[in-house]
């Protein structure tokens, strides 16, 4: 009996799990959780320069650090460059950038999950924060992303210069029935 109450005290401090509402089990130290929208979108199209796009992602089960952003993507220019960024908010209105980060020169790509790693800027997330992934580029018609129908505000734009900060907090924003192929995983 001793040993039985030394093994699963042994496994409740060694092994720590959460339970999800969803019915999966999540470990609490080590390993990667995703957000976001994980679906190839059945349509596709070009975003505009001089806007930021940002689209609803999930609430986090565990804490860590954002690694990678990966989006659906195809791009006929070896010289255009993305800017991505995420924001924690319950609304865009309010929310504010986690960070963003600039990838220059992202060359020709053709259509499909392209990883982006911002391990490199430490960007925590937490347990209970609503998040947002955005983008932003020079790219004009050369590049293209997909994305699904959803509801309104799932995915939201705003003017932002390229190459300038992203906003604080975002403020208001323009509403699309859209939800973009992006989304980030999180290490923890």
């Amino acid at each position: 009996m001793i040993k039985r109450i030394i093994a699963l005290i042994f496994l409740c401090l060694c092994l720590p799990v959460i339970c999800s509402a969803d019915g999966w089990f999540y470990s609490a130290s080590g390993g990667t959780e995703t957000i976001g929208y994980e679906t190839v979108g059945s349509s596709s199209g070009n975003p505009s320069t001089g806007l930021i796009y940002i689209s609803a992602l999930d609430t986090p089960v565990n804490s860590g650090i954002f690694g990678v952003i990966n989006i659906y993507i195809s791009c006929s220019s070896a010289t255009a460059d993305l800017e991505v960024g995420i924001y924690a908010g319950t609304t865009p209105a309010t929310a504010v950038p986690v960070g963003y980060k600039t990838f220059t020169d992202i060359g020709t790509l053709s259509g499909g999950w392209h990883s982006f790693s911002v391990l490199d800027q430490s960007w925590s997330a937490t347990v209970g924060t609503s998040y947002w992934l955005g983008y932003c580029t020079n790219a004009g018609t050369s590049l293209t992303i997909w994305y699904d129908s959803a509801n309104s505000g799932d995915t939201n734009y705003k003017s932002k210069t390229f190459g300038n900060a992203w906003p604080d907090p975002l403020g208001e924003v323009t509403a699309l029935s859209t939800l973009r192929s992006m989304y980030a995983t999180i290490n923890h």
